[in-house]
């Protein structure tokens, strides 16, 4: 399936029929006055993830979660 990609005039970008494919690793970061946690985060911080089966596992604690959590 083909990914379309909607730019709206205030830059935001939507993803229509995304077919996202992950790869065998990732990461994860967080910046002091940025993001979601902005006022939690006291330092930047980068955590590492392992993506294999279906699940994504983080290195620093081994939490795991599924790559597609259950549709609402």
């Amino acid at each position: 399936m083909a990914s379309t990609v909607k730019i709206s005039k205030d830059q935001h970008i939507w993803a229509y029929n995304a077919d996202i494919k992950p790869g065998p690793q990732g990461a994860g970061m967080v910046f002091p006055q940025w993001g979601q946690l902005i006022d939690k985060a006291m330092s930047p911080q980068t955590r590492i993830f392992k993506v294999k089966d279906g699940m994504i596992t983080m290195e620093s604690n081994g939490v795991t979660f599924p790559t597609r959590p259950n549709a609402f």
